[in-house]
């Protein structure tokens, strides 16, 4: 608004406009942030909801089918895309892994009883518990490494302990053979002299 001269003379001034209040302005955008805030945390509780539903399914389908027949599956479609198929990834491959190693010590059982049974020598005996250290793991391998690798570390403990025991007891073997033959020779040279 323009200020004329003659009218400042006399004393009028243009009046000065007051703050305008935009309280209604400000409720708005208050009530938007707080409907944009509760329909984040709906959406939040209903994703949470909606990923442990998913999660369970997943174990679920673990439990009803194997861990070998999830993993193959999962394997075959390229990894685990979805929240079913990353829990149902990571139950089986834990349960793979204890499934692949309780047969595999069943396995160094067997050759530790069938060595002994048949007095097997104990680079045979070696070399088989070295086909289960590795056999098992690489079954593994190409669906989860770092299991394969706990897997790995594990069977090659359970068969030095294996392969250890195996050893005291063909050493036992080898000294009664040795002592059997020692005791031959000296009743055959006994035999002899008379």
């Amino acid at each position: 608004m323009a200020i004329l001269p003659r009218y400042e003379r006399l004393g009028v001034r243009a009046a000065q406009p007051r703050e305008l209040d935009f309280a209604n302005l400000r409720e708005s955008a208050r009530l938007g942030q707080t409907i944009s805030q509760t329909v984040d945390r709906m959406a939040e509780f209903t994703y949470k909801t909606a990923a442990a539903k998913a999660e369970q399914q997943g174990q679920k389908a673990v439990m009803d089918r194997g861990a070998q027949s999830v993993l193959g599956d999962i394997a075959k479609k390229g990894g685990a895309n979805t929240i079913a198929e990353r829990a149902a990834y990571d139950l089986g491959s834990r349960i793979a892994s204890a499934e692949l190693q309780t047969q595999a010590e069943i396995d160094i059982s067997r050759i530790l009883e069938d060595g002994q049974r048949n007095k097997t020598p104990f680079s045979t005996i070696r070399s088989q518990l070295a086909d289960i250290t590795d056999g098992y793991p690489a079954s593994m391998a190409n669906i989860d490494p770092a299991v394969a690798t706990m897997l790995r570390t594990n069977l090659s403990e359970a068969s030095a302990k294996a392969g250890a025991r195996y050893a005291d007891w063909y050493a036992g073997v080898l000294e009664d053979q040795t002592k059997v033959k020692l005791s031959n020779a000296v009743s055959l040279g006994t035999a002899n002299i008379k």
